[in-house]
């Protein structure tokens, strides 16, 4: 997943197939282009549950 440049302006009609201009090769309508809401928080809660075990290496140590 590649972000906008800076000076990309991202309105609310805004789609993938407005980034053909800056970047050609990602620039495909057929993949989702952002995450569900529930697939975010089961991320969140898996990099909360690695960040737990982290600082339990480190207090360890």
């Amino acid at each position: 997943v590649c972000r906008a440049p800076l000076f990309v302006v991202q309105s609310s009609d805004w789609d993938c197939s407005c980034s053909v201009l800056w970047d050609p090769i990602r620039a495909d309508c057929a993949v989702p282009q952002e995450l569900g809401t529930a697939e975010v928080l089961q991320q969140l809660k898996y990099i909360n549950k690695l960040k737990l075990r982290l600082d339990s290496c480190k207090k360890k140590r």
